[in-house]
């Protein structure tokens, strides 16, 4: 039997994952630095703060 504990741990590895190659990737195509990278997480994690469900960003 598997622990709870264990399948969130699970999920959560699975779901930072696909997080770091997605933002590898937007790194990597756009020519991007860890001082932009830095510059968004910041600006990511004010906007989740002010709203905890992230709404559908529009380009």
């Amino acid at each position: 039997m598997t622990k709870p504990d264990n399948l969130n741990s699970v999920w959560m590895d699975k779901m930072e994952c696909i997080l770091a190659n997605a933002i590898a990737d937007c790194m990597y195509d756009n020519s991007m630095t860890l001082e932009c990278l830095d510059r968004a997480y910041e600006r990511t994690k004010e906007m989740y703060r002010k709203n905890a469900v992230m709404p559908k960003l529009k380009n």
